[in-house]
């Protein structure tokens, strides 16, 4: 397994897909015995943790020190497809998961939480049974 430091487009576009479709609340997600918001507002707070998470992965697989990088916000360069917003966040936890913390890092549990959301954006998604 290796470990890659991924950019900041990466990060634009899970974050882009977090806020699609939040309303003025945003989107929520319980870690470490609380609630986290993620916001239209907040998205450079969260991106840089979600970037800070990764250069720790990243400096742990490989035992060395990572340089520290700033992340700001911007819009990403197109609109990703639901499909293409899945395979990033895997991207990006696949990056993160280097040992058993990651299970409960609060990035990890936003991630699961946003794939529910994006998976539920799929065609067919809602016209499909839900019991069967």
């Amino acid at each position: 397994m290796s470990t890659a430091i991924v950019s900041a487009e990466h990060i634009n576009v899970i974050l882009e897909a977090a806020t699609r479709d939040a309303d003025e609340e945003g989107f929520e997600w319980f870690a470490q015995g609380k609630w986290w918001t993620f916001t239209r507002e907040n998205r450079d707070r969260i991106g840089q943790l979600m970037l800070d998470t990764n250069l720790d992965a990243y400096g742990r697989r490989y035992l060395e020190p990572t340089e520290v990088y700033v992340y700001s916000y911007s819009i990403p360069a197109r609109i990703y497809e639901p499909i293409e917003i899945l395979k990033a966040i895997d991207g990006y936890e696949y990056q993160c998961d280097v040992d058993a913390s990651w299970d409960t890092h609060p990035i990890h549990l936003m991630m699961q939480q946003l794939r529910k959301r994006v998976i539920a954006w799929l065609d067919g998604y809602d016209a499909a049974e839900w019991l069967i």
